[in-house]
């Protein structure tokens, strides 16, 4: 998958990562502070959740119009506007705190605002690496996107924010709309143009935002191995949100900890994710991707265990490290699938399909049928299926086995996502029985190849297979 461990992702990459990386710690100090703003004026415990519940709406409302605006202008221009309205978002609400005219209301709708360009944001800025990274370097380059947003986001932005609404209640805003500023400014460095071109990858342009997602489901429901694994976060998610937000009771009446250690255990996930994120494209270059999400199914597994059964803060830690790994390496594994997968023109739209950001993209069978989209080969079936009250899913995934080193495949890598090679009409069995080569017979069927047995080669039952 990478071509060599010393090559460079370029000085674009290079911005776009420190764009990214200032986005989410700003996003994070938001996060931090809101509620703590929030608790520091009502004692309301509905008020206070509510803040969370302004924060997600947002992904409900705008993730698929956000896609089809990503795939119609220039997705570096959008992320310079989107950074810029979020400073001045945040600029009025940090004078309000200090002038003491700020309410929850205000807050709410700063952050509805925040948190609707975050998604847009999101959805460009991964549109944007398979332009500015060379398509071997996909899972470094999507390596070091999550490593700096899980560094910033979950291990500097928590201490950082709360460290600054005790200096001032305003500080964390203020610098969280310094974080964007600088953002935008790195993102105004970056050259060239980023406009996909037409709407349609069937060469209408299309101008009906309606008709527009419409047109990435319908890819996105053609390509088995992108809607499984989208279907299967989505899932995945649901039971990952639903242990997380009984962690603190766990933390409190099963493991006796305290809020330091209900923080430590989060603190563990972190670090397992920054060093998930180190060694990702080395890990997955040698396993496999295949067997890369196969194990962090199995390390999922493990942490819901480990959080139903165990009453050793160790193992729990432990368990929550593993999984913040395994959380970073789906990560770099599904976005580099789904950006050599997806034609430019839909992926914005295919990408804010994903019910995450956490992890979480039909390889074909022949190369035929690959395009550019050489470095994974599906060898086997992706079968999806979810059964009984448990909800219990299935996965077979296609064996991913690295074909880079081959000649068909390194010619398909030069090619457009959105050029297919040309098909092989006839397969070699069936050109080497033109040709009137022996067959041998292997379970009442003949076979291309030497003769099993004296008299199979006038065998009267010519199925070939």
């Amino acid at each position: 998958m990478t071509r060599n461990a010393g090559e460079s992702l370029g000085a674009r990459f290079a911005k776009l990562w420190a764009a990214s990386t200032m986005s989410a710690l700003g996003s994070g100090l938001a996060t931090v502070a809101a509620p703590l703003f929030v608790a520091s004026r009502t004692d309301d415990p509905l008020v206070v959740a509510a803040a969370s519940g302004v924060a997600w709406l947002p992904w409900l409302l705008f993730a698929l119009p956000g896609g089809v605006l990503v795939d119609r202008v220039d997705r570096r221009r959008l992320m310079i506007v989107i950074d810029w309205v979020r400073v001045a978002a945040l600029a009025v609400l940090a004078v309000a705190i200090m002038t003491d005219r700020a309410g929850v209301a205000l807050l709410y709708a700063v952050l509805f605002v925040i948190n609707t360009g975050e998604i847009v944001f999101r959805a460009a800025s991964q549109a944007m690496v398979p332009a500015v990274v060379p398509r071997d370097l996909l899972e470094r380059a999507n390596g070091w996107l999550s490593g700096g947003s899980t560094l910033m986001h979950g291990m500097l932005a928590g201490p950082l924010g709360g460290f600054l609404f005790v200096l001032a209640a305003s500080s964390p805003f203020l610098a969280n709309a310094v974080t964007y500023a600088v953002s935008a400014v790195l993102l105004a460095l970056i050259t060239g143009s980023y406009r996909p071109g037409p709407a349609s990858v069937g060469g209408a342009t299309v101008r009906s935002v309606r008709a527009d997602i419409v047109e990435g489901f319908r890819w996105l429901a053609g390509q088995r191995l992108l809607r499984t694994m989208t279907v299967l976060i989505g899932l995945l998610n649901l039971t990952l949100t639903a242990a997380i937000a009984v962690l603190v009771l766990l933390a409190a009446e099963r493991l006796h900890l305290g809020s330091v250690g209900y923080g430590a255990l989060f603190t563990c996930m972190a670090v397992g994710g920054v060093l998930g994120a180190a060694v990702g494209d080395r890990l997955i270059a040698r396993i496999g991707a295949t067997w890369t999400i196969r194990v962090g199914l199995l390390v999922e597994a493990g942490l819901h265990l480990a959080l139903a059964a165990s009453r050793s803060a160790a193992v729990v830690g432990f368990a929550l490290f593993a999984f913040g790994a395994h959380s970073s390496l789906w990560n770099i594994v599904a976005n580099s699938l789904r950006q050599r997968l997806t034609p430019t023109a839909l992926q914005g739209r295919v990408g804010s399909t994903n019910p995450v950001h956490r992890r979480r993209r039909q390889l074909p069978r022949r190369a035929a049928r690959r395009g550019g989209r050489g470095d994974l080969r599906a060898d086997g079936a992706v079968l999806d299926r979810v059964r009984g009250g448990g909800r219990r899913v299935r996965r077979d995934l296609a064996g991913l086995r690295p074909g880079h080193r081959r000649p068909g495949v390194r010619r398909a890598r030069a090619r457009p996502a959105g050029r297919a090679r040309p098909a092989r009409r006839d397969r070699p069995a069936r050109r080497r029985a033109r040709r009137g080569r022996p067959g041998r017979l292997t379970s009442g069927r003949l076979r291309p190849g030497r003769p099993a047995r004296r008299g199979a080669r006038n065998a009267t039952r010519p199925a070939w297979r």
